[in-house]
């Protein structure tokens, strides 16, 4: 009797040596989480922390010949505008970290779906709005 095949032994349990078959077994073969918990503390830490991103989106609801003429006349708002500017390097460099975190994820999560061989109904019951979903 033929042994039954398992499907967490291969996306979808087909049984080729294909890039997505070797991207499958590298990611089952992860001895630890791709983040650690501790990093994820500190990045919800940070963000929590964080006033350049408000600020800097607050900024662009500003014309910017209005911002010119209050930088031009007000050293102190000038000042300000600098920090922000000076500040918000460390800010986008957190930012595309997160956002490289994001894409890891989105592309394990459809790795993740692979083994389910109704995947694309998975894939589109999800998408129906069953779940809760954030705005933009």
């Amino acid at each position: 009797m033929a042994e039954k095949q398992s499907n967490t032994s291969t996306p979808r349990g087909k049984r080729s040596s294909s890039p997505e078959e070797e991207i499958f077994a590298r990611l089952m073969a992860e001895t630890e989480a791709y983040l650690p918990e501790s990093e994820l503390d500190e990045i919800e830490q940070a963000l929590r922390r964080s006033w350049e991103r408000r600020a800097a989106m607050a900024f662009l609801c500003q014309r910017f010949k209005d911002m010119c003429g209050k930088v031009e006349a007000e050293r102190e708002t000038a000042v300000a505008f600098a920090d922000l500017y000076l500040a918000l390097d460390g800010s986008i460099k957190m930012h595309e970290h997160i956002v490289k975190l994001m894409k890891a994820a989105h592309a394990r999560l459809l790795v993740l779906m692979a083994v389910r061989e109704d995947m694309d109904g998975v894939l589109k019951e999800a998408g129906r709005g069953d779940q809760p979903q954030t705005r933009h």
